[in-house]
């Protein structure tokens, strides 16, 4: 998909990044020693495949909506930890009852966490099934 598909969430990216980095700002004002952290990391994400999916922060993960597959977002969220600054690339529903969400990778660098989100996420949507496990005893 090329940046131009892109533009239609534009608006959300940057309002997003002002946010962030506005946030950042306000976190230094009074802990001098805080890294600015979320604001890189959606930097890094709006100029990558990424920006493809409308953006929002939640509980310090930067998460993405639709399109839906299965009626579950793009399952993959970055997370953000200080002290010292790390990313924390989350894969599957992170608030789901229904599926478990892993850790598969922490860096310090947050392109590096934009592009393995990328990777996770290049063939999706694929078709999956939530499924639960069948009611009963095991076959032995």
């Amino acid at each position: 998909m090329e940046p131009a598909a892109w533009d239609h969430h534009a608006d959300e990216w940057a309002a997003l990044l002002s946010r962030a980095e506005r946030d950042d700002a306000l976190a230094r004002v009074h802990h001098p020693h805080y890294p600015a952290i979320m604001g890189p990391l959606v930097r890094a994400a709006a100029g990558s495949s990424l920006a493809r999916f409308p953006p929002y922060i939640s509980m310090f993960l930067l998460r993405f909506d639709g399109p839906l597959c299965n009626n579950l977002p793009p399952p993959v969220s970055i997370g953000v930890a200080a002290g010292p600054a790390r990313y924390l690339v989350w894969w599957g529903q992170v608030f789901s009852h229904l599926e478990r969400a892993t850790i598969v990778q922490e860096t310090t660098d947050p392109h590096e966490a934009v592009a393995l989100a990328e990777l996770l996420l290049r063939n999706w949507p694929f078709p999956y099934e939530l499924r639960r496990p069948p009611a009963g005893p095991r076959p032995a």
